[in-house]
């Protein structure tokens, strides 16, 4: 029974702590951060038909790229890039000639900058491009993504890409 009295007691105090924060200035860091908790997210990357048979002729691999970033804030201003942003982090995942399914794991993403980053909204920046391993162009012209990066947590994002010659 003592036990069962000092777990009541301990979630007493923290829903107290917890009340008091709220009527003391707000919610805690946490609950406003525009970031998730984790970068890691998924993307599924589809080809045309003509795409799919020219990687897989060439044993081609499929590069996805993440860049993280977000724009500056006032204060961090000097830490930005010539565009006013602040990067987060980057990564890449490897695909077959056939596409499939990029956990892009969050591994290289700082938060520690998110707080130079304007709202803490952090943004992820998709790119999906060939391996070169067959050509030293990029063969595909695929979609693009964008936003924040709560979206792509979110996902999987859908990429669908075809040969640059296909449009």
């Amino acid at each position: 029974m003592t036990t069962t009295r000092r777990a009541g007691a301990g979630v007493a105090i923290a829903a107290a702590i917890a009340v008091t924060s709220v009527l003391c200035g707000g919610l805690p860091a946490a609950a406003k951060d525009a970031t998730p908790v984790s970068a890691a997210f998924t993307v599924d990357v589809s080809l045309s038909p003509r795409a799919l048979a020219r990687l897989t002729q060439l044993r081609e691999g499929i590069v996805v790229s993440a860049l993280y970033y977000g724009e500056a804030t006032r204060a961090a201003r000097k830490k930005a890039d010539e565009m006013g942003q602040i990067a987060l982090g980057d990564e890449k995942a490897l695909l077959p000639a056939t596409g499939g399914r990029a956990a892009i794991r969050g591994a290289n993403f700082d938060p520690r900058k998110v707080d130079w980053v304007v709202d803490r909204k952090a943004m992820v920046n998709i790119n999906v491009f060939t391996a070169r391993r067959s050509d030293p162009n990029n063969l595909l012209s695929c979609d693009l993504f964008d936003d924040a990066l709560t979206l792509a947590v979110a996902g999987p994002i859908p990429i669908s890409c075809k040969l640059i010659e296909e449009h």
